[in-house]
């Protein structure tokens, strides 16, 4: 077999740099005739939803996979039951954090929440636990936590989606 001569390869690589360019109806200039009419630049619009799209995955797909999710917080708004716990710590400088513990069917159980540390240990707690879950226990609304749960991500995708959109620099196919 004959060792490959440099000087084709070298000619083969410019006649490919230099071959002739082709127009498309849209008049965007396209150096290979295989190039689908349907494959434009991204828009504006197009940069935004994938952003949009992309950061509402990523925020509820953590959400769900490192925290409880939105789920058991549904559950939790639809079937919780109501019950009194008694406050058996607090710590003030982890968002006013406290454990308390109450019973469900004879068992104690023990639980964790933020911002009950102002009551002091010893005080009674009004608090919610799902029954299919009796470990799964709150002293926040479970709506109020649901719709956080929900809406945050999406504010979050709008305002990345937004900035997306106002820091893109698509190339604009010039108008025939």
């Amino acid at each position: 077999m004959p060792a490959p001569d440099p000087g084709k390869r070298r000619e083969t690589a410019l006649a490919a740099c230099t071959a002739p360019r082709f127009r498309h109806t849209h008049g965007a200039a396209r150096t290979a005739p295989g190039y689908s009419a349907r494959m434009r630049p991204t828009t504006r619009l197009q940069a935004a939803l994938y952003v949009f799209v992309g950061a509402l995955a990523f925020y509820w797909i953590t959400m769900n996979v490192v925290g409880r999710g939105f789920g058991p917080w549904y559950r939790l708004a639809r079937t919780g039951v109501a019950t009194t716990a008694t406050i058996t710590a607090v710590d003030p400088s982890q968002h006013g954090r406290c454990d308390f513990r109450y019973e469900v069917d004879g068992r104690t159980l023990n639980g964790r929440d933020s911002g009950c540390a102002k009551l002091g240990v010893g005080a009674t707690l009004a608090i919610a636990y799902l029954p299919s879950d009796p470990d799964f226990a709150t002293s926040r609304d479970p709506v109020d936590e649901l719709e956080f749960e929900i809406f945050g991500p999406l504010v979050l995708s709008f305002i990345g989606a937004g900035i997306a959109a106002a820091r893109f620099r698509g190339k604009e196919s010039p108008r025939a």
